[in-house]
């Protein structure tokens, strides 16, 4: 016995032998079988028979042994009375007391890349969705956040957890009438400072991770030129998600303790901000360059590769020349109206452009 209380709310997403399925058990115990008919139908000799089986047997019952010993493991989230542990178990684990967590929120979007600034300790897993916790502190800590076997909603599990934090999800499960009714019709009390702090941290950490998932879009030159819808407001999607972007912007408090009823409207702007964000990402993604004439898109595709060529030249000057010719081929584009290339993105490729340009040059004198 460790002495831990014991858990009243948990999920674990297996990432080592205990996520291998069943089915993978049989199908070794099929093949050692053919295996052994297949063998004895040779003529062999019953030693030479027996041992490819007798191997195959092995690994089968290490597996299956691995895999009971490693129930419970892998990444999740554990929810007891008094505290809140996550990370990878057994050996890798936060914990937290609950008192000290401000907001829990389930993300819109599975996980692909680290947003910025990184949390305080992350467990997350590639194309899954995550859970994200933030302390009174200020700390913040991300970790993969359990589906249900369609992936559509969370798991039976991760949605006790979720209800166990508050956690702020749009797949909540919807209140049970059987139970509303035995608890009748008392009025829920009235939100304590601690609930007032809860909303704020929450609203602003989901208009964050927006600004998180659409920065890459904003800065990085190959995500921008691949995915050209997301910066195009002639695309309905994307207008509605600028303009949505905007306002959660402008409504923004900087101390939302003195932003009275201007907190709601800014509530409810980052609420219509998820969903405009979540709509044009998936148009954006959906269309690629499809909207463009052939020939535009195929110059846009060419300039991308080109920016793929430059991080991987040998020498400056190759360096150089690929980033001048995707340069020319992004500029004709814009100065067309093609595309609508972000401010930064085209920042970054002239000062790259001209760092490697100078670069190129100083080689060249040195030789």
């Amino acid at each position: 016995m460790t002495g831990e209380p014991r858990p009243v709310a948990r999920y674990r997403i297996e990432t080592g032998i205990g996520a291998v399925p069943a089915w993978a058990f049989g199908l070794v115990t099929a093949v050692s079988m053919l295996g052994l008919v297949m063998i004895n139908k040779s003529g062999l000799a019953a030693p030479l028979s027996g041992l490819p089986v007798a191997v195959l047997l092995i690994i089968f019952l290490v597996l299956l042994l691995r895999q009971r010993r490693g129930r419970g493991h892998g990444v999740g989230v554990d929810v007891t009375d008094t505290v809140v542990r996550l990370g990878r178990f057994p050996n890798e684990v936060v914990e937290i007391p609950r008192d000290q967590v401000a907001s829990a929120v389930v993300s819109t979007t599975p996980f692909r890349q680290q947003a910025s600034p990184p949390p305080t300790r992350t467990f997350v897993l590639f194309n899954w969705h995550y859970l994200t916790l933030t302390t009174r502190s200020g700390e913040v800590y991300r970790v993969a956040f359990e589906q249900s076997a369609d992936g559509s909603d969370p798991s039976p599990g991760a949605q006790q957890v979720g209800r166990l934090l508050g956690a702020v999800d749009e797949h909540a499960p919807v209140a049970d009438p059987s139970r509303d009714a035995q608890l009748g019709a008392a009025k829920p009390a009235p939100p304590d400072e601690h609930a007032a702090e809860r909303l704020w941290v929450t609203a602003f950490a989901r208009h964050d991770e927006v600004l998180a998932a659409y920065a890459p879009y904003e800065m990085d030159p190959v995500t921008a030129l691949t995915y050209p819808a997301i910066s195009d407001v002639s695309v309905p999607e994307t207008a509605s998600f600028f303009e949505a972007l905007a306002e959660a912007s402008a409504l923004r408090p900087e101390d939302p303790r003195h932003a009275g009823a201007i907190f709601d409207e800014y509530r409810a702007a980052v609420r219509r901000l998820t969903q405009a964000w979540r709509s044009a990402e998936r148009r954006a993604r959906q269309v690629g360059t499809d909207l463009l004439a052939d020939d535009d898109a195929r110059r846009l595709r060419q300039a991308t590769k080109l920016l793929g060529h430059a991080e991987r030249a040998a020498t400056a000057a190759e360096r150089a020349s690929y980033l001048r010719s995707a340069r020319e081929l992004i500029e004709r584009l814009t100065h067309n109206g093609a595309i609508t290339a972000p401010p930064r993105v085209i920042e970054q490729i002239e000062s790259t452009t001209a760092l490697a340009i100078e670069a190129a040059q100083q080689d060249g004198q040195r030789e």
